[in-house]
């Protein structure tokens, strides 16, 4: 490395050292709530499908791209809203608030608080029915609200049904509001409701519903009603989660098995430490009976054989983790097992993560460095008058005045700035033309000359 390189090297060595030498006593900025929240679900029906049953399902009812309006595209679907207005909830109607059950159990609990065993889902495919699906997220500057719900939608494929499915999302080019209802007209006896709503806050709200005959799901089972709502929201510097799914009227085998009310419904709350995270959850099945019998169900995981099937209720899954800063909640519902498939009825489901971290920051050019505290303003001290004369009339004390003088400096900055890089660049046109003749005899010329004696003395020395 030359003299003038390492000279260069020292000043912008000096120039970084004080630049951190403040940062060093720089009070940190309070620490803020971030979270990500990347799956909240509740579902009426569900239940896990193989390749070969997906293959089959295809077959039987191929989509035809050239007639298909969609283009045989899952993630394409009619957007336009056409609930009637007795229906419609809008941009600013409240929907169902998710809530526990009469006669509900809830278990709560915290940050050390594990409940329950995992369940192990037998394939990552999965077929749900009356879905409602939310994802909210805050982290540093980027928030993030989002879902969808959909009458029938395949884990990792896709919906099923592209005139019952909204979806939302805010701070994003995408609709944050959709609203639909199906079939089309509207029998208000027997129809489907969808809602999706996502803004600012943020907050991300969720809703699927059925009625009478469009309550028929898979397996022989059909309801009277059924509801699947997930509400997730920020306020106040607290996160907020709840859902619910709820079945009424279940008729599991016709005539025979049914139950009046299932319910599952969790609900968490976290202002991103430890301490702060609290969450409940509970799963009630009221009035089941065989052939209008009343039948008790047992809890904790025990189940009934009745009529070829075999019943009972799942007991939650609770899952705190990384000191408290995850949580993972399943409340699969009511299991119906048969010989050839099981079935998950009023489920739902919870996977996020929680903390605390410095604000962020848009420092031009230097990202990483911390703004440098406020200076606080200088305080001139009053000055004590001077004492009184003693004169035949009333004092008048004396009145300080101040002379504040303003000096605008550092016009002249860009000037200096601009020498010191002339002369520079002056300095290396010296260096390079003394390779020709023409060159020396130019640097013996004055003012070069005495430029060249000064850089001999001072930099190559």
């Amino acid at each position: 490395m030359t003299k003038a390189s390492r000279a260069i090297a020292i000043v912008g060595a000096v120039l970084v050292l004080g630049v951190g030498l403040p940062l060093a006593n720089a009070s940190p900025d309070p620490l803020v709530l971030t979270y990500s929240i990347r799956e909240a679900r509740a579902y009426a029906f569900k239940v896990s499908l193989s390749k070969q049953e997906l293959q089959l399902a295809a077959s039987v009812n191929p989509c035809n791209p050239s007639t298909d309006p969609y283009k045989c595209d899952t993630s394409q679907y009619e957007h336009k809203p056409n609930c009637p207005p007795q229906i419609a909830l809008g941009t600013t109607k409240p929907g169902p608030v998710p809530e526990p059950a009469s006669q509900s159990i809830v278990e709560s609990g915290g940050a050390a608080d594990h409940v329950g065993a995992e369940l192990n889902q037998s394939s990552p495919v999965r077929l749900n029915r009356l879905l409602s699906f939310g994802r909210l997220g805050h982290s540093g500057a980027f928030p993030s609200a989002g879902g969808f719900a959909s009458d029938q939608y395949v884990d990792l494929n896709g919906r099923r049904t592209p005139a019952a499915h909204t979806q939302s999302e805010a701070f994003s080019n995408l609709p944050d509001y959709e609203e639909r209802c199906y079939p089309t007209p509207v029998n208000a006896s027997s129809y489907e409701h969808f809602l999706s709503r996502s803004g600012d806050g943020p907050a991300t709200y969720h809703l699927s519903e059925c009625f009478g005959s469009q309550c028929t799901f898979g397996a022989g089972i059909s309801v009277e009603h059924a509801l699947s709502v997930v509400d997730l929201h920020e306020k106040d510097g607290i996160v907020f989660a709840t859902i619910q799914s709820e079945l009424q009227g279940i008729d599991l085998v016709p005539g025979m098995l049914g139950a009046d009310t299932l319910s599952t419904y969790i609900s968490v709350r976290s202002d991103g430490t430890p301490s702060g995270l609290k969450w409940s959850v509970a799963t009630t099945l009221l009035g089941l009976n065989l052939a209008g019998q009343t039948v008790a169900l047992p809890v904790g995981g025990a189940t009934v054989p009745v009529g070829g099937l075999t019943l009972g209720i799942v007991p939650p899954f609770v899952m705190p983790s990384d000191g408290g800063h995850t949580l993972s909640i399943v409340a699969p519902g009511l299991s119906v097992t048969s010989d050839q498939q099981s079935v998950f009825l009023g489920g739902a489901e919870l996977y996020g993560s929680f903390g605390r971290e410095p604000p962020a920051s848009f420092t031009p050019l230097f990202p990483g460095i911390v703004r440098l505290p406020a200076i606080q303003p200088l305080v001139i001290p009053s000055i004590a008058p001077p004492p009184p004369r003693v004169v035949t009339q009333s004092p008048i004390p004396a009145t300080p005045t101040f002379a504040i003088r303003m000096y605008d400096t550092g016009q002249d900055a860009v000037a200096a700035i601009l020498a010191a890089g002339a002369a520079a660049l002056l300095l290396v046109f010296v260096r390079w033309s003394r390779r020709w003749a023409w060159g020396r005899r130019l640097c013996h010329t004055q003012p070069l000359k005495g430029i060249d004696w000064l850089y001999r003395a001072f930099v190559k020395t």
